[in-house]
């Protein structure tokens, strides 16, 4: 499949990967060189500087491709976009890039470098962090150590079924709530025009 690999990981000697030792990529999604092994699709992403085209696994896809039409609308217009391309993390030549999952996007990269800080606007970056949380994923600008502010990726698969299944229950649990206050306003109408008929109140 024909990828774009990340401007900030990419260069000679860098980025081999022990295939027999190594099958999953930093966030714990599968990872593999051969992308039909872990279901890499091309995602066309409509902006405002063109459509440009990304590589990332199918179960990805959709959060991926919104945060890219939410960062072209809301932070800058998107010039480059990376996606699928197995590799190690730089400077940790054991883990496997979540690239290498299909699982995260670069954005812009010659604009916000690897650890860098403070390259997207300070109103905005609570933004970014809401609108990534919201759709499961994680902003590379609120890594705890080395900051990587064009990176998004996704949560690991156990955390991410964890936030489904919580704000599922949380659905579930309002929708309950909805439910029963209205089921009670009822109840407490229905009584109410009851006592008002009642003989002693003519």
């Amino acid at each position: 499949m024909n990828f774009q690999p990340s401007q900030h990981s990419y260069g000679a000697g860098y980025g081999a990967v022990d295939t027999a030792a190594l099958k999953t990529s930093q966030n714990k999604w599968p990872a593999s060189p051969r992308p039909s092994d872990i279901d890499i699709i091309s995602v066309s992403i409509p902006l405002k500087k063109g459509t440009k085209t990304i590589q990332v696994t199918r179960k990805a896809a959709d959060a991926l491709k919104e945060i890219a039409l939410w960062w072209d609308e809301n932070i800058e217009p998107i010039e480059t976009i990376y996606g699928y391309n197995y590799r190690t993390v730089r400077g940790y030549e054991d883990t496997i890039s979540n690239h290498g999952s299909g699982t995260a996007i670069d954005i812009n990269a010659t604009k916000h470098p690897l650890g860098a800080e403070g390259t997207i606007p300070f109103l905005k970056r609570a933004e970014l962090t809401a609108k990534a949380t919201s759709l499961g994923l994680l902003w590379g600008g609120d890594y705890r150590r080395r900051k990587d502010e064009m990176h998004v990726e996704t949560l690991s698969p156990t955390v991410e079924l964890f936030r489904k299944t919580a704000m599922a229950g949380a659905a579930v649990w309002v929708g309950t709530t909805v439910v029963g206050l209205l089921t009670l306003g009822v109840v407490l109408a229905v009584r109410k025009k009851k006592q008002r008929r009642h003989p002693l109140e003519d």
